[in-house]
């Protein structure tokens, strides 16, 4: 995994995100039933060493579950949802190019009637198409995409105070005495009649065994909607602005020269970037139904080179429920000719809870703060991997999702 980073000192601060994504029918298999997101319930919490904020100008200890929506509507449209010179109305350019104020009853319903969950994949945990190769973007509402901007609580430099913020796997006991819960994913149960036969995965709770499982016609299936869910983070810092050769670009005056600072140097244009190789892409399964996944990505892996292995019942299009139920339902539109390239799939983390050969956890941070420097931007994405064996016809039930986070002090 990209960015590991072994905890020394004990976490320090933390911050907490609740959701509830309420899906409505999703029919997979036919391609056009919405899974609706609503019922949100976000509140973030952050404590001793940096804070949080929606706007990068209005920073505080903890946002309201309104201000992380209106996020995913500023991430979902920007040029139409706006926040005020306070931070804490949201604004939408109504049909005469007006600047209205929402009440949280028009935001529950934007995010209702905008914002699905559909089948949707990604090799990076930015960039997304179908299963047939078409992109979709944010603006698409096929996926979920907010941001929260983090900033050390000291803003001299000359404190030196450095801190990574991970995502927290464990119950932790933050400086306040509060109990911080680990990220958790979860989902009621969905029995599935089935309309063709498929194969899956079985699983022996004695012995914890896993095996190539045959299922029939008119069997029922129990699927985990939050086994299908995957989430992704990307860091983005502000940067000096670059033209299409690599040249900086400055801030320009009423002459169309470029501005200069108390020392005579051209004020370059700063924005916020992504930061190379920063996305991170999470697949946690429900964590009250371990047992309960039904596999990762359909794929091409070889199972003659490890048959009945981990990697087989995670990679084999041959044991992947989806994969296999949907080529015998479809049979004029087979995806084989659109299965993953084994080798190309992108690295997931399963696990926030790795240690190291001396038993000390290991955490993948999501970003790094400074003090005296500018905030960093998270974003976070939230898709059904449409490849995912647990992305099946028929996904009813909410998924709720909790991420807490830590931070360690690293110098």
């Amino acid at each position: 995994m990209k960015h590991l980073r072994k905890i020394i000192y004990g976490i320090t601060t933390a911050a907490l995100l609740v959701a509830t994504f309420t899906t409505s029918t999703y029919a997979w298999l036919n391609f056009s039933a919405k899974a609706e997101v609503s019922g949100f319930s976000f509140t973030a919490t952050s404590g001793l060493g940096f804070q949080i904020s929606i706007d990068n100008e209005h920073y505080k200890s903890r946002l309201t579950a309104n201000e992380v929506k209106y996020s995913m509507l500023m991430s979902f449209r920007p040029d139409v949802y706006s926040l005020d010179e306070t931070g804490e109305k949201l604004y939408k350019v109504n049909e005469l190019g007006q600047k209205v104020e929402m009440t949280i009853e028009e935001v529950n319903q934007d995010i209702t009637d905008n914002i699905q969950l559909l089948p949707v994949t990604t090799k990076n945990g930015r960039d997304f198409t179908n299963l047939f190769e078409g992109k979709t973007y944010v603006s698409d509402g096929k996926y979920l995409e907010f941001y929260v901007y983090f900033r050390t609580t000291s803003r001299l430099a000359s404190d030196g105070l450095t801190y990574d913020i991970y995502l927290n796997g464990e119950d932790k006991v933050g400086d306040g005495g509060e109990v911080l819960s680990p990220v958790s994913i979860t989902s009621a149960t969905t029995l599935v009649p089935l309309r063709a036969d498929m194969n899956t995965i079985g699983y022996d709770p004695v012995t914890h065994e896993k095996s190539l499982r045959n299922l029939t016609r008119g069997e029922d299936i129990e699927v985990y909607s939050s086994n299908a869910l995957r989430f992704s983070t990307t860091e983005s810092a502000n940067m000096v602005t670059k033209d299409g050769s690599g040249n900086p670009i400055y801030e320009l005056d009423d002459q169309n020269n470029p501005k200069l600072d108390e020392q005579g140097n051209p004020i370059p244009v700063m924005a916020y970037q992504t930061v190379e190789d920063s996305s991170l892409i999470f697949e946690l399964n429900d964590t009250e139904h371990l047992y309960k996944d039904l596999g990762s990505y359909a794929s091409n892996y070889d199972e003659s080179t490890s048959p009945y292995s981990e990697k087989y019942y995670l990679y084999s299009s041959n044991c992947n429920a989806m994969y296999t139920y949907y080529n015998r339902l479809k049979t004029k539109a087979p995806l084989t000719s659109r299965l993953p390239d084994y080798e190309s799939l992108p690295t997931t983390i399963k696990s926030l809870t790795n240690k190291d050969d001396a038993g000390n956890l290991i955490y993948d941070k999501i970003t790094t703060l400074s003090s005296g420097e500018d905030a960093k931007k998270v974003t976070f994405r939230f898709w059904l991997e449409g490849w995912d064996a647990d992305c099946f016809d028929g996904l009813t039930n909410n998924i709720s999702v909790g991420l807490s986070f830590g931070s360690k002090k690293i110098n």
